[in-house]
């Protein structure tokens, strides 16, 4: 079965998987105590929805329970696991962000807010917004209070940072001046598994490359290190929570 997102709920015992190309479909499974998950169970639900964002911007959350996909202008689209019969729904509000973006990322923050990360053409401008569970309306953020967004793959998450050089920062995969070839150790932590550039490559470049060749926007002062121009978008990238550690 082939899906555009898989999501897992915060205990890693159920996963969803999602296909959001014109009809939208869901299926789930569940971990059994032996470490063994069941076959996928499939809701289908021939919703139409044209506004809907293709991928990889349409990247679902799930927020209170309830797996949402952001949808063309800030809409949001959701589906209850409860009531798994019933499909996923457009709500009617909210109904927009009042922004305009070229892409726009959906997150869970780390206070349980559902935020989405609008980055403006050649990521000029950036804004975001959280959404606000009384009106349902989103609601402009002018600070993430010291917190690092990540984001422009297809997982997007906030922290909070010991650094202060990136804290109210935002970082895209995005590269300026990207060595062709980097040779890196494949490491193991908590289960997960990541690259990890090998010396000297680190050690001589490390500072310089997240001060300057990584993208990032500083949301606190409006500014971004530069525009999209010069830069190598990372492809098939995802960003990998090791802990607070």
């Amino acid at each position: 079965m082939l899906f555009n997102f898989v999501v897992s709920d915060r205990d890693d015992e159920r996963l969803f998987g999602v296909k959001a190309t014109i009809t939208i479909k869901v299926a789930s499974s569940i971990r059994h105590t032996s470490d063994e998950w069941e076959g996928w169970k499939s809701t289908e639900n021939h919703l139409y929805c044209p506004r809907l964002r293709a991928s990889p911007v349409t990247n679902p959350v799930l927020h209170n329970g309830l797996l949402y996909l952001l949808a063309q202008d800030g809409k949001l689209v959701v589906y209850n696991p409860c009531r798994p019969d019933e499909g996923f729904e457009i709500l009617n509000k909210p109904n927009g962000f009042g922004f305009k973006c070229e892409d726009s990322y959906l997150v869970e923050s780390n206070k349980g807010e559902l935020m989405v990360v609008l980055i403006g053409r050649r990521g000029k401008v950036v804004h975001v917004v959280k959404l606000n569970d009384q009106t349902m309306e989103w609601e402009e953020v002018e600070s993430l209070q010291g917190q690092t967004i990540f984001t422009g793959s297809l997982t997007t998450m906030m922290k909070r940072s010991k650094f202060k050089w990136m804290q109210n920062m935002i970082f895209l995969p995005r590269f300026y001046k990207w060595p062709e070839t980097v040779h890196v150790d494949l490491v193991a932590r908590d289960g997960e598994l990541a690259f990890v550039p090998k010396l000297p490559f680190c050690a001589d470049t490390y500072l310089e490359t997240c001060g300057t060749n990584i993208w990032s926007y500083e949301l606190a002062y409006g500014a971004a290190t530069k525009e999209y121009w010069g830069t190598e978008r990372a492809d098939y990238s995802i960003w990998v929570d090791f802990g607070d550690n």
